[in-house]
């Protein structure tokens, strides 16, 4: 029972997580709403984290050392999107030169991040073959590198007025 309330919890900030970061990037919205915006992706990245953890100890003694290996990975991983979500918060608080594109670099990965998460449980959880997964994480990658390079381009005008 707590091994599912830990996932819902780590999936609810997750999904929170994600949309709080796609907010960030909207280009007309003012320094104070992002930042704000900002705020609320932190510390839903945290309590993802946080809740990842508690779902992958809740259970731990049930998982083959394979299956502890891969949740390690992912937990790792979730680390290290804190530490870059921490870097995308630096960067938009501090406003150096040429911030924009650091931003959405520090950003980027984490909701890429998110969204091949979302991509791979749900393939897990429908019992999708592993190379349909594989290949709809991939174009999921392709595609949120090709819209983030494009946030890059002609909003770097924009944002480095302000």
């Amino acid at each position: 029972m707590v091994h599912m309330i830990m996932i819902v919890l780590h999936a609810t900030a997750a999904v929170l997580c994600f949309i709080f970061g796609a907010l960030t990037l909207l280009p007309y919205i003012s320094h104070h709403s992002r930042l704000t915006l900002s705020t609320f992706y932190a510390g839903t990245l945290i309590a993802m984290v946080v809740f990842l953890a508690g779902a992958i100890l809740a259970h731990v003694g049930q998982l083959e050392a394979l299956q502890r290996g891969i949740f390690s990975g992912l937990f790792v991983l979730s680390l290290y999107m804190l530490f870059r979500g921490t870097q995308a918060r630096t960067v938009l608080c501090v406003q150096h030169v040429d911030w924009w594109t650091i931003y959405i670099d520090h950003i980027g990965f984490t909701l890429i991040s998110l969204f091949e998460g979302f991509i791979i449980v749900s393939g897990i959880d429908l019992g999708a073959p592993g190379w349909l997964t594989a290949i709809v994480a991939v174009l999921g990658v392709v595609v949120g590198s090709r819209v983030l390079h494009g946030l890059q381009t002609p909003a770097r005008q924009l944002h480095a007025k302000s």
